[in-house]
């Protein structure tokens, strides 16, 4: 790369990759807002280099780009900058979901189910589980079946005494036809 004369006066800054140091300007790094210096630690030619080198190495046969999986990515789909397969990518956005609403991972939910054998903690039914969380402070508590979740409502978790009225009230009603 050729330094011009008017980013010679501005702090220079060291290629991670090939060791060269330049002036720190966009003309020779590109912009990253989670680095310290607001640039990114790899030269623009190193850049160029490694991601040709990244793409060629999961292409298949120069057309046919390559999970890290193994699966073949389709070319409209790498275009949209996704280098996962439809599963491999499925399962990642179901990750961040969890991450972000329970503060665990997709793999620990899976580990709940196995370790509930794949029924709702309250009435046992082998159903698709949902993770029951606390409102209050968003502590993740066991997996129950939908119906079972929707019964353990807000209302409910505030004043548990609610289901003692409804248990009574219900039995005042066993014998008669409704």
């Amino acid at each position: 790369m050729k330094i011009s004369s008017k980013a010679k006066n501005q702090s220079v800054h060291k290629c991670r990759k090939c060791g060269k140091e330049y002036p720190l300007t966009s003309e020779f790094f590109y912009r990253d807002s989670s680095a310290k210096s607001g640039f990114h630690t790899y030269c623009k030619s190193c850049k160029h280099q490694f991601k040709n080198k990244l793409i060629h190495s999961r292409m298949q046969d120069g057309k046919t780009y390559l999970c890290a999986c193994g699966s073949a990515i389709p070319k409209k789909t790498h275009l949209l900058n996704v280098n996962r397969c439809q599963s491999c990518n499925a399962l990642f956005e179901k990750d961040k979901a969890y991450r972000h609403k329970y503060g665990m991972t997709y793999d620990g939910y899976q580990q709940m189910c196995q370790e509930q054998n794949h029924q709702c903690y309250i009435c046992h039914a082998e159903t698709e589980l949902h993770v029951d969380h606390s409102h209050l402070n968003l502590k993740v508590r066991k997996l129950l079946c939908q119906e079972c979740n929707m019964l353990l409502t807000e209302r409910v978790e505030k004043s548990p005494d609610i289901l003692i009225r409804c248990y009574h009230y219900l039995n005042q009603w066993s014998g008669a036809y409704v």
